[in-house]
């Protein structure tokens, strides 16, 4: 099994699995080796409960199948990432953090790690509908959240009780398109 988060069709197998491997075993796999690489972009080795990380499926392919019957429909992808940044953060599949140097500078990743993670894969399971390449993701989400506001937003995150609903409108309100400016006379889409 090899899947990543950012493939086209990652969001239908963390569902539904792919008739080899149930969903729970792709979605497992698929954040745990997006933990480890943004935890070595951070500097770190994360230790990261599968316990946790398979609690975090369970609540959110449950609330995703709720949404799907109330609504009638299966929840838009920024519901699916939206949620999934929820759970993440609240089960907190990282239980502890090691460096990789003796003496590396402290980040916000160090005291909001599962916050961040959360936060990240939120944003590349956005990202990889539009199928970017993997190195290009960086620069194309410093263009849409600049870095104050990512740290803004991962704070609220750890201090602040912050439902899946909030998420989810403050994921759709970045990455919306067309993006909109205001003219005297209201939103104008900017094409």
């Amino acid at each position: 099994m090899s899947y990543n988060l950012i493939q086209k069709d990652i969001l239908t197998l963390m569902r539904e699995g792919d008739g080899e491997n149930r969903p729970v075993d792709i979605f497992v796999e698929v954040i745990s080796k997006e933990i480890d690489e943004i935890a070595g972009n951070f500097g770190v080795t994360a230790h990261v409960s599968k316990e946790k990380l398979i609690q975090a499926w369970e609540v959110w392919d449950s609330d995703l199948m709720e949404l799907n019957i109330r609504e009638s429909e299966e929840p838009c992808h920024f519901k699916h990432a939206g949620w999934l940044c929820h759970w993440l953060r609240r089960k907190q599949p990282i239980y502890k953090l090691e460096p990789l140097l003796p003496h590396r500078r402290q980040d916000i990743f160090d005291d909001h790690h599962n916050e961040v993670i959360g936060l990240r894969v939120a944003t590349y399971y956005e990202c990889c509908r539009h199928n970017l390449p993997k190195g290009s993701i960086s620069a194309s989400m410093r263009k849409v959240i600049d870095r104050e506001y990512y740290t803004d937003f991962v704070n609220y995150l750890s201090h602040k009780s912050v439902s899946p609903h909030a998420i989810f409108l403050s994921l759709r309100s970045i990455f919306a398109q067309p993006p909109l400016v205001w003219a005297t006379e209201g939103p104008v889409a900017v094409e």
